[in-house]
């Protein structure tokens, strides 16, 4: 998998093999903060002044701070 920070990342393999499903990842862990507006937005109907205000006041880690 290759991650925009750390580059080229290998990952274990599960131990267990299920054909339905691919083998290998497709993509990186997220990153910290990097859904928190998504969420904060969609999931807890926070608005932007909102996000800013705990961006802003180190609560959240956000694209913004």
């Amino acid at each position: 998998v290759t991650d925009a920070i750390a580059g080229k990342v290998t990952f274990p393999r599960m131990p267990i093999r299920f054909s339905a499903f691919p083998e290998d990842p497709e993509y990186a862990a997220p990153k910290l903060g990097e859904h928190n507006e998504e969420i904060l937005k969609t999931w807890l109907g926070k608005s932007d002044e909102e996000i800013a205000r705990l961006g802003a006041a180190n609560i959240i880690q956000s694209k913004n701070t």
